[in-house]
């Protein structure tokens, strides 16, 4: 894990005082001892302001990063080293050696303290709860040493965080000799056991080297190749059973050789039919993300490949191989394919290419280009500011524009057995899948993402009858729910627990996180539920939004107002009396957001301590039947 010490952040550099002889002046003859104590003062303030902001500057970069890796992989060890360390030079490794110090301790005693809060906890649930109940037997596990993160730092108190420097290429003989150590279990420390036990020196299956030698043969012509002519190569190296190649594949994924994935896979045969969108407009949407854990929704099956040797089975139009379709033979491609989307200037990137392209067309007498009913919305889009919405057409546009993701998907296009998913469907297929993009209709009442209202720019607010020619000309647009702006809403203008109507109730539940928030909470919910809604499969014979046909049960959204701590649905479903001639809509409406303490929607704010987030959950709409149509959204 890599800090650069607060290099890059000039408030942890003490600034100089403004009290010297030359702004004085060389005609101050008059001597003050006040003089000297402010400046002792002053140069103590500036220590402590200092220090302060390199204890942020710690917290935001190293300990934001530890919790994800051990939100991701509990357990895991991670070696510090500071970068940087010509910057600091000048002046000696004073500097150096002071920083370092002070993130190894900020770190060990951030550890230290979510430990002790975890074990008062325990007490008190095995007193309230039982030793056997479930949140103290989670807690005991999380308490096991063998699960907290393991940050390893060297004996010597002086030296005990490596320090590199790029600019003077030095420090990388210590640190490839601590890795070195670390590995082989020579260092352990300060742990009574290795911390790699059982993996350095384990005999590797000769299936898997065998592989790996073809991964690396094919590098040179291949970023990403397809499925099917990856297996057609192996077959010439006398390899023929697509399983071993699978899990070779996905031992590869894990030690970093390439990225693979091939297990998380939903089968293309179960019909799915949006209540939002018509099945041809949502023909990319089939992949849920419900799920962020290691495990795998119920939903989503494994996928198991059959033998090389059958043809029809591997090389058939009508099968699809979900998320095996390409194989990632440089992981750095597939990293910069999504760095072509998230990024802080997408709206200005997405508006020089497409004014780019229009030059272009405009040059060669061709005046034809369609933005698929897009003009509007670019028109009103500035530049200057960033929007977390893209349409599936821009973010083709954005990857054609980049001569190594074109070059490299035209290629395994090229070679591809199967030319029916390209490149660039499969990135968007991806990234839906793990929630980067969030597909959105934005032909509903109100769609506010990030303070900024997109329903306006929508020129297709009623849907047309289905057709072949029409559905699919429907842009598809997707929500970046990492691009949100770090804006908060005005919750009072949006939303209160009470309810003027008698009919209607309020249910609310809450989540407390006692040590912090998991990184990313907020971003992975909403992409969550938003995804949910729009590939929960809707009730049979029911229609879309357009409402031509019967849709009775059917949830119809409303409206979507999202930010980076709090989103606000509303959702409708219509329902009709016994007789069947009467249709009424029953209106659902739910809000999320995460608290502290001094939030004025916040409950039970004084059992909360410094740093505790609360996660609220609240629905509201009619309170008969113990609020069924609540749960039921609608």
């Amino acid at each position: 894990l890599v800090w650069d010490m607060g290099a890059n952040n000039a408030d942890t550099n003490k600034r100089r005082s403004s009290f010297n002889e030359e702004e004085q002046g060389a005609f101050k003859l008059t001597y003050d001892s006040s003089d000297e104590e402010d400046d002792f003062f002053d140069s103590e303030q500036e220590t402590r302001r200092a220090m302060r902001a390199l204890e942020q500057d710690i917290d935001e970069k190293l300990q934001f990063w530890i919790d994800c890796i051990q939100c991701s992989a509990p357990g895991a060890a991670i070696l510090p080293v500071a970068s940087f360390d010509d910057y600091f030079s000048d002046g000696g490794n004073e500097e150096a050696t002071m920083r370092c110090k002070v993130m190894r301790e900020r770190l060990q005693k951030h550890e230290e303290r979510r430990v002790k809060s975890m074990k008062q906890r325990l007490k008190e649930y095995e007193l309230k709860f039982g030793a056997s109940s479930e949140m103290a037997v989670r807690l005991r596990k999380l308490l096991f040493p063998f699960n907290r993160p393991k940050i390893i730092f060297g004996s010597d108190d002086l030296e005990s965080v490596v320090r590199v420097s790029s600019t003077e290429f030095s420090g990388f003989d210590n640190l490839a000799e601590r890795i070195v150590n670390i590995s082989t279990g020579r260092e352990r420390g300060g742990w009574a056991y290795p911390i790699f036990r059982g993996h350095l020196g384990a005999r590797i299956p000769r299936m898997r080297l065998e592989v790996r030698d073809a991964v690396r043969s094919m590098r040179d012509r291949f970023k990403v190749v397809e499925w099917n002519y990856f297996l057609s190569e192996l077959r010439c190296r006398g390899i023929d059973n697509a399983a071993d190649v699978s899990d070779a594949l996905h031992f590869l994924a894990n030690i970093g050789e390439l990225s693979y994935f091939g297990d998380v896979a939903t089968p293309m045969d179960v019909e799915k039919e949006s209540p939002v969108l018509d099945k041809k407009s949502s023909s990319l949407y089939e992949d849920r993300v419900l799920e962020f854990d290691d495990e795998e929704s119920s939903s989503v099956a494994p996928l198991h490949h059959q033998n090389i040797d059958d043809e029809s089975e591997l090389h058939g139009s009508s099968v699809s191989l979900g998320l095996s379709d390409f194989i990632f033979l440089n992981p750095r491609w597939l990293v910069a394919s999504v760095a072509c989307i998230l990024r802080h200037d997408l709206t200005t990137e997405i508006y020089e290419v497409r004014r780019a392209l229009r030059n272009a067309e405009h040059l060669e007498g061709n005046e034809s280009l369609s933005m698929d009913g897009e003009s509007s919305l670019e028109m009103e889009l500035k530049t200057d500011v960033n929007y977390p919405v893209i349409t599936a057409r821009d973010a083709c546009l954005l990857w054609q524009n980049k001569k190594f993701t074109k070059k490299a998907a035209e290629r395994a296009l090229q070679y591809s057995d199967n030319r029916s998913v390209s490149p660039y469907d499969f990135l968007e297929r991806l990234l839906v899948r793990f929630g980067v993009f969030v597909p959105i209709d934005l032909s509903i009442d109100k769609t506010c993402l990030g303070g900024r209202d997109y329903s306006r720019y929508c020129e297709y607010s009623d849907y047309p009858v289905a057709s072949d020619n029409v559905v699919e000309a429907l842009p598809k647009f997707f929500f970046l729910p990492s691009l949100l702006g770090p804006g908060d809403p005005n919750i009072s203008d949006i939303w209160t627990f009470k309810t003027v109507e008698s009919w209607k109730t309020t249910i609310c539940h809450t989540i407390l996180f006692p040590d912090g928030v998991p990184p990313g909470l907020m971003e992975r919910i909403t992409a969550s539920i938003l995804s949910d809604l729009y590939t929960n499969p809707s009730p049979v014979g029911n229609s879309n939004l357009s409402g031509r046909k019967d849709s009775t049960g059917h949830l119809r959204i409303k409206e979507i107002l999202c930010w980076r701590s709090a989103f606000f649905l509303k959702i409708g479903s219509e329902t009709s009396d016994n007789s069947g001639g009467i249709v009424n809509e029953s209106i659902v409406e739910i809000f999320a957001t995460l608290v502290d303490q001094d939030s004025q929607l916040c409950v039970a704010s004084d059992s909360m301590g410094v740093g505790m987030r609360r996660l609220i959950l609240s629905g509201k709409g009619q309170a008969g039947d113990m609020g069924s149509k609540i749960w039921k959204g609608g």
